[in-house]
C-alpha cells in the first residue's frame, strides 16, 4: 500500500509541477504579446501621424508657394520696391 501511494504521490507532484510551469510560461507569453502589440500600435500611430503632417504640407498652399528665399519665380514681376 505504502508503495502505491508512493507512486501516485509521484506522478501527482509530477503533473502539477508541469502544471504551474505551463501556467507561468503562458502568462508571461501573453503579457510580453500584450507589450510588443503596443509597441507596434504607438509605433504606427506615430508612422500614420507623420505621413499626415507630410501629407498637410503637400496640401498645405503656404508651403507650396514659392519659397521667400528664392525670390520671384521666372515669369513674375518684381513688386515695387524689390530690385531684380
Amino acid at each position: 500500500m505504502g508503495r502505491a501511494l508512493s507512486v501516485i504521490l509521484g506522478i501527482y507532484g509530477i503533473i502539477v509541477v508541469a502544471l504551474i510551469t505551463s501556467v507561468i510560461v503562458n502568462f508571461y507569453t501573453e503579457v510580453k504579446d500584450e507589450e510588443d502589440r503596443k509597441e507596434s500600435e504607438a509605433k504606427a500611430g506615430a508612422d500614420a501621424e507623420a505621413d499626415a503632417q507630410e501629407n498637410v504640407k503637400e496640401t498645405d498652399p503656404e508651403t507650396t508657394e514659392k519659397d521667400e528665399c528664392h525670390g520671384p519665380e521666372e515669369n513674375e514681376k518684381p513688386e515695387e520696391g524689390e530690385k531684380s
